[in-house]
């Protein structure tokens, strides 16, 4: 790209038509070095050719098109050192996609470029000019994948603020709705990509786009896949922080429609889905939920937890036979208890939650309900993380309240039999969990 001479307008911009079709993914290493090189070099000789007409050039993927599919990608750096490389091209291509981003990037790219160099070891000036993934490798136990969405998240939403303008916050959401197709059996990037989708969604203010987009991420999600459930509430979440009402409402309609059995078929013999359908739907339901507790603006959440979000996913605790439902509706509790504690609300007044005691009860059942002949899934420690959360609210817990606490959470642990080699891993996290819960009660009262 920049050493063959005259090279320049056979593949600029024409490499640019690469970055989007699925069947180019693996290559986007490859695609976006030589973007940035040719990038770099037009934009520094003054090339006219650098700057795009996308009005004339109708082949080339529009900005909206470019920075939604990059910023996806960007979320799952490591696969040979993509994520430096997406970076890169980013930076050198900004003129190219709005110009009120060139500030924003110049200013962040290069933040992000140590970062993930810093995490990983790799060497930016070798990783930028070649394919190696050695270094990557060797640190990839060490990347701290949640920390790093979190930056290109970030990245999105300063973005759209730079812009400013709900048009292009419509376009790349839009375009963001599109890439399902791109990410077939990669539940990771289907993920990531919800996630974008609920920060440009927290960013809009059309409600019918909103709901819109609501409905296309729970309808693509794999109810069956803990990442993508998780990806969808993380994207609800998002979304409340802006659109409370709008998402609560959205969630008691899913409720409603999607978590029950439809007739279908000859005389509605048959029905639309199975009971494991539902089990899996009530699943990502609950867990999103608790994001939307936790991610919705503190001033008004304590005035919706009881009456639009429990009564919703109270009738929802009994009866639970399967495990994953269960860790879920654990999961959601916990978020609960995240959103209410004094730290997150951050308010003058003391907020009293008064179904806390209802909460506790329904996580010791769950404790009591686990097999007494050893630790075979998630349940015991993410109940006892939920209890502690709990415990650390107002008002505060008698000491009848707190006496059971301990007896359940302690009897469902101490009493198991031996830790075998299959069982080591989850026994090690309960007895975190249980420790934890007591350095919480001993902070939360010392005498």
């Amino acid at each position: 790209t920049t050493t063959v001479p005259h090279m320049d307008a056979v593949l600029w911009p024409y490499l640019l038509e690469f970055i989007v079709p699925a069947e180019s993914t693996e290559a986007l290493p490859v695609v976006c070095m030589c973007i940035s090189n040719l990038a770099q070099k037009l934009s520094t000789e003054e090339n006219p050719i650098f700057d795009l007409d996308y009005e004339v050039q109708v082949n080339l993927p529009p900005p909206p098109v470019l920075l939604s599919r990059l910023i996806v990608v960007l979320g799952h750096p490591l696969e040979r050192n993509r994520g430096l490389h997406i970076l890169n091209a980013l930076l050198h291509i900004v003129p190219n996609i709005h110009e009120e981003l060139i500030d924003l990037f110049e200013d962040v790219i290069p933040k992000l470029v140590a970062y993930f160099t810093k995490q990983t070891g790799v060497n930016v000036g070798s990783a930028l000019t070649s394919l190696n993934t050695t270094n990557t490798a060797a640190k990839e136990e060490e990347w701290k994948q949640t920390a790093w969405e979190d930056l290109v998240l970030k990245l999105l939403s300063r973005s759209l603020d730079a812009v400013n303008k709900e048009d292009f916050t419509m376009n790349v959401g839009t375009n963001l709705g599109k890439q399902y197709p791109l990410y077939v059996g990669q539940p990771n990037m289907r993920s990531m990509l919800a996630k974008c989708l609920g920060v440009v969604l927290r960013k809009s203010t059309k409600r019918d786009f909103i709901v819109e987009h609501l409905s296309l991420i729970f309808r693509e999600v794999d109810h069956a896949n803990q990442v993508e459930r998780e990806g969808l509430a993380k994207a609800f979440g998002f979304t409340a922080s802006s659109h409370l009402d709008t998402v609560i409402e959205k969630l008691g309609e899913l409720t409603t429609q999607d978590m029950v059995r439809k007739s279908t078929g000859f005389l509605g013999l048959m029905k639309d889905k199975s009971e494991l359908d539902i089990v899996r739907i009530k699943s990502t339901i609950m867990l999103a939920y608790g994001y939307v507790t936790l991610y919705a603006p503190p001033n008004l959440i304590t005035s919706r937890i009881e009456v639009n979000i429990l009564v919703c996913i109270n009738p929802h605790f009994a009866n639970v036979r399967d495990t994953v439902a269960r860790e879920n509706l654990i999961r959601c509790v916990d978020l609960i208890g995240q959103a209410l504690h004094p730290s997150h609300l951050k308010s003058e007044t003391p907020f009293l939650f008064n179904r806390r005691g209802d909460l506790l009860q329904r996580m010791m059942a769950y404790l009591r309900q686990e097999q007494p002949t050893g630790v075979v899934n998630d349940i015991r420690s993410l109940a006892i993380d939920a209890c502690t959360t709990l415990l650390q609210l107002d008002p505060k817990l008698s000491d009848a309240d707190l006496f059971e606490l301990i007896q359940t959470t302690f009897g469902c642990v101490l009493d198991l039999p031996d830790v075998t080699d299959t069982t080591k891993d989850l026994m090690t996290k309960t007895l975190a969990s249980l420790h934890n819960m007591l350095a919480v009660i001993v902070k939360k009262d010392c005498t």
